[in-house]
Order: structure tokens, then C-alpha cells, then sequence
């Protein structure tokens, strides 16, 4: 999947560009990398048993199964709940969590959502100096809010580098920079 940039901010000299990229490094099954999912089947022909759900099938036929059943017993015994949270009995419970479950996988699984990662990359007078000044990698894509606070704290991590970078360049090309310098070195030698 490809994504624009989705917010800027401008440091001194510096315009901070947070971009979302796909997590081609990593691009296992939630159920794969996550724990608190029902359990899925690997890719199979077999007939869906009872109490088992279709989560995805294949051009050719071969289907991965969410186990409903077993989820909604593992969602009780490990007090799972999904919105409205803590209504209804630890079953009612259990089930609209095992159901809320289903459904996130099964978004991943028709490409609804996938692993992104949100990179900040630095312009100079629109030339890109940078392309990868922090990064943040394996959040889900349709996280806006979350990807958003993620972005705000690389921004201001890339700032502060940028912003003393910035701070070091206009001492340097400031003309009487060297004498400066030189002068609190022998102020410091003096009061020693």
C-alpha cells in the first residue's frame, strides 16, 4: 500500500515531513505476532468443523478457520470484553470480544488494515536531506489518532536534533564565531 505525507512542521530552516510506508520487514498474521486472538488455522481443504468460522478463503479453494468456540472460551477465562466494555454477563462478554476478534482478523485478511510504519524525513530548501531521520514501525494503518501521536513524537525527537543543528550552524558562520570561542577558552583558563 502506498501513502502520501500526512502532516508537516517546520524547524528553523528545516520542514519535517511524517510519511506512512508499508512494513514490508515484517508482515506476519496478527495471530502470528500478537498474543489475545482466537486460535486460526493454518491453510487448509479440510470441512469447516463446529463452532469453527471461515476467516479467509483462497482462489483455489483452501480456507483458514477462526475456532469461535475455543475463542469465546479462552475470552472467558482471560476476562476479554469488546465495546460497551463490562456490560452484559462474562459470556455476553466473552462472546462480543471472541466476535470483535473475528472481525479485526478478517479486516486484515481483505486488506482492510495492515502493518505501517511512520517515518519523519527532513527538507532543506525543498531538497530532502534526510530520508529516514526516526522511524516507528508495526503499527496498524487504520490507526489514525495513534498514528498521528506516534508522528508528534518523532517530530519533536527530530526537532531537537535539527534545532541544534541549526543553533551550531549559526555559530559557526558567524564571522567573530572564532573569537568568541577562543575568548571564553581563556576566560575558562583563567578562572582556573
Amino acid at each position: 500500500m502506498s501513502y502520501n505525507s500526512f502532516d508537516t512542521r517546520t524547524v528553523g530552516r528545516y520542514e519535517l515531513v511524517a510519511e506512512l510506508e508499508r512494513d514490508d520487514g515484517d508482515q506476519d498474521a496478527p495471530w502470528d505476532r500478537e498474543c489475545g486472538h482466537g486460535p486460526v488455522s493454518e491453510w487448509t481443504t479440510r470441512a469447516k468443523q463446529p463452532g469453527e468460522r471461515v476467516l479467509i478463503e483462497n482462489r483455489r479453494g483452501a480456507k483458514r478457520y477462526y475456532d469461535f468456540a475455543e475463542a469465546v472460551w479462552i475470552a472467558k477465562r482471560d476476562g476479554w470484553d469488546a465495546p460497551p466494555l463490562g456490560e452484559g454477563t462474562k459470556g455476553q462478554r466473552a462472546a462480543r470480544a471472541a466476535e470483535a476478534d473475528f472481525n479485526r482478523l478478517r479486516g486484515w485478511c481483505n486488506g482492510d488494515w495492515e502493518y505501517v510504519g511512520v517515518v519523519i524525513s527532513v527538507y532543506r530548501d525543498d531538497e530532502e536531506i534526510d530520508t529516514h531521520a526516526a522511524s516507528l514501525w508495526g503499527i496498524e494503518s487504520d490507526c489514525r489518532d495513534y498514528l498521528r501521536e506516534v508522528a508528534g513524537e518523532l517530530f519533536d525527537e527530530v526537532a531537537e536534533n535539527y534545532a541544534m543543528d541549526d543553533d551550531e550552524n549559526d555559530l559557526e558562520n558567524q564571522p567573530d564565531a572564532d573569537i568568541c570561542i577562543e575568548s571564553v577558552q581563556e576566560n575558562e583558563a583563567f578562572a582556573a
